[in-house]
């Protein structure tokens, strides 16, 4: 599908950081914004805070996208359950008026949701057939933004990635940033847990399908993951394997 004008909401994050230069190699004018561009350098990168209905209307009437990528979300999940009020304008109130206003331009709506939508009591992989079941502020604002892309707007697809991994140092400070400052520092022993087990996801990897899932013009819901799953244990133990560290992956233990 053919987009002059692409939006992007929370793209100084881990994905909209990794993605940003293929959007940028394959459509003529993006547009990319987030709320905390004092931490970036790069030019490129707008002020715009999504929970301010008055600023996404003023992109939208000065832009006018063709396409939306809503990618702005509190991807911390204690400080969401600290303040729910922000999660809840952040994850649901912003997602509604995105699709609104999607609605009133005309544009298509990408929403990055998440696979915390459900509750992990299932045996297996959710599939896209599995009926929601959020147990924490996170999951449960993040699905509220799905209902409302669902009930506004038809030209949609709803995406739920797995562990995102792959944004780079300088935004990048998930599990495996951590487990690779561990490696790099030296530490003899690392930790990883094991009673929870999900699909990392690669965000380059991810960038590429959603380009192909764009071109499908099959709107709906649908999960982008990696292939396999795992516990943070696993991967723990696999980085230090790819990293050639012998004498640390002996020593890796379950926290």
């Amino acid at each position: 599908m053919s987009f002059d004008r692409v939006f992007i909401t929370g793209c100084g994050g881990m994905l909209g950081n990794a993605i940003y230069p293929y959007f940028l190699e394959r459509y003529r004018k993006i547009l990319a914004v987030d709320i905390q561009i004092e931490e970036h350098e790069e030019t490129w990168l707008k002020y715009c805070d999504v929970r301010e209905r008055s600023q996404l209307e003023r992109v939208f009437r000065d832009f006018k996208p063709q396409l939306v990528l809503h990618l702005a979300a509190l991807v911390d999940v204690e400080t969401c359950e600290d303040d729910p009020d922000d999660a809840v304008a952040t994850h649901a109130t912003s997602t509604k008026n995105v699709a609104e206003l999607c609605k009133e331009y005309g544009s298509t709506m990408v929403y990055i949701s998440t696979g915390r939508v459900f509750d992990g009591e299932k045996d297996g992989y959710y599939t896209e057939d599995d009926q929601p079941n959020p147990i924490m502020v996170y999951g449960q604002t993040k699905y509220d933004g799905e209902m409302f892309v669902r009930d506004i707007l038809d030209t949609h697809y709803i995406v739920r990635p797995g562990w995102m991994v792959g944004g780079g140092p300088e935004v990048d400070h998930k599990f495996v940033k951590q487990i690779l400052e561990q490696i790099a520092a030296g530490e003899p022993k690392i930790y990883g847990v094991d009673d929870k087990v999900g699909t990392p996801t690669y965000t380059h990897d991810f960038a590429m399908t959603l380009f192909e899932l764009l071109n499908t013009k099959k709107y709906g819901t649908y999960h982008m993951v990696c292939k396999e799953a795992g516990t943070r244990f696993d991967v723990a133990k696999e980085i230090v394997k790819i990293c050639g560290k012998g004498s640390v992956r002996n020593s890796v233990s379950i926290h």
